[in-house]
């Protein structure tokens, strides 16, 4: 799922400034689009690897089960290209792998990426 941040609570994560933000995360739970947004303190119930990639569900090892997102500055999406590097190419990583800590550590790297305290 993707989710575009504007203002508000999905536009604020600790240590960072209040700006637009894109959160892109896997999640088993269908999302009641009326009621639930990404925020901040969804940051705070999991594993966050290398400061960029939060794993809601760490012991899990099928990529169907995984529970994990990662935020970019909606400002660092300029053109088709920001899309398929920063969004595209790492979700079909994340998706084609059990450890994610590995593919976080490419994550840390990208332009625009949010980094959780």
């Amino acid at each position: 799922m993707i989710q575009v941040s504007l203002s508000g609570p999905g536009a604020e994560i600790p240590g960072n400034p209040a700006e637009p933000l894109v959160h892109i995360y896997l999640t088993d739970e269908e999302p009641d689009l009326d009621e639930w947004v990404f925020t901040a303190m969804d940051t705070q119930e999991g594993d966050v690897h290398h400061g960029v990639l939060i794993d809601w569900n760490p012991a899990i090892e099928t990529w169907v089960d995984q529970n994990w997102a990662y935020s970019l500055r909606l400002t660092s999406l300029n053109n088709l290209n920001d899309v398929r590097n920063k969004i595209v190419s790492p979700v079909l990583a994340l998706l084609s792998t059990d450890d994610l800590a590995s593919v976080s550590d490419s994550l840390i790297d990208v332009e625009g990426i949010v980094h959780y305290e």
